[in-house]
């Protein structure tokens, strides 16, 4: 059974390849907390169960494991067998439906990567995929104040940039900001959900962290402006428009762009006549 239940919570949690390290955290967390698999296997000597149970999915052909950047990955080793684990998670009855055993597992996944972060265990195979996804994992967890509070630490969006590098830092971190104010609506019984405080936070660091480079931090907040006055949240677009526009000596071109996204969201916003002064 705990073989079957960490099958199917591998193909729920990661829908693409993941280092052998985040599987194994996965699975740690699985075998203390799920019942139908801690039952069979006990609280005692959990991580070389977990072990165990790699090595045994991996000898039975289920998974296949390969090397990235001198890690293992580990994945799903045929389509077929993700779709089994898929009906698999649907049929076992662990939950009263499967959206809550897909919310439960994710949950599972974030709380096994905080509680090492907090034991100081922060440069394993795992920490790179972390960093890239764990918002997205808190989303499907339904674990919204988690998510605000993973988006607006400072040591997060700091390795985040150190190990993506600025560019892709910054749009990862520009998508989850805009997926978790739309989760938190959808979540929401009432309409006009206050903008979340992540984006003034993640302004913030673009700010510090670019503090000797100005045309980096210029186009990082044009970028989250353009990024909320496509989804619709004009008001905060030009917060960072107008803060943008502020910074010392922006490039022509950058400021171009600035003011004709600032412009469209006043537009947008039925300021006409603010607009026409841009």
């Amino acid at each position: 059974v705990a073989f079957a239940v960490c099958f199917a919570a591998f193909v729920v949690v990661f829908a693409e390849p993941a280092p052998l390290d985040s599987a194994i955290l996965l699975w740690e967390q699985i075998l203390k907390n799920e019942a139908l698999a801690a039952d069979e296997i006990g609280d005692e000597n959990i991580v070389n169960h977990t072990w165990w149970i790699a090595e045994g999915l991996l000898q039975m052909g289920i998974f296949s494991v390969y090397e990235k950047d001198e890690v293992p990955w580990v994945q799903v080793h045929h389509g077929l067998y993700r779709e089994f684990g898929l009906l698999m998670a649907r049929k076992m009855g662990l939950r009263e439906s499967f959206p809550a055993v897909v919310a439960d597992w994710h949950k599972a996944y974030v709380t096994g990567c905080m509680a090492r972060k907090g034991r100081g265990v922060r440069r394993d195979n795992s920490w790179g995929c972390a960093l890239e996804r764990i918002p997205m994992h808190t989303f499907l967890g339904k674990m919204f104040s988690t998510a605000e509070g993973v988006l607006g630490d400072d040591y997060f969006f700091q390795a985040r940039i150190e190990s993506l590098g600025w560019q892709r830092g910054i749009e990862l971190q520009i998508q989850d900001c805009i997926r978790l104010q739309s989760e938190l609506e959808a979540e929401s019984a009432h309409a006009g959900v206050p903008i979340s405080s992540v984006f003034r936070q993640t302004a913030a660091f673009f700010l510090e962290k670019r503090k000797d480079s100005i045309a980096d931090a210029a186009n990082a907040l044009y970028c989250l402006g353009f990024a909320l006055a496509e989804n619709g949240y004009l008001d905060e677009a030009l917060r960072q428009f107008r803060a943008c526009e502020d910074l010392p000596s922006p490039t022509p071109v950058l400021m171009s762009s600035t003011l004709y996204g600032a412009s469209w969201a006043l537009l947008a916003s039925n300021r006409t006549d603010q607009a026409k002064v841009k």
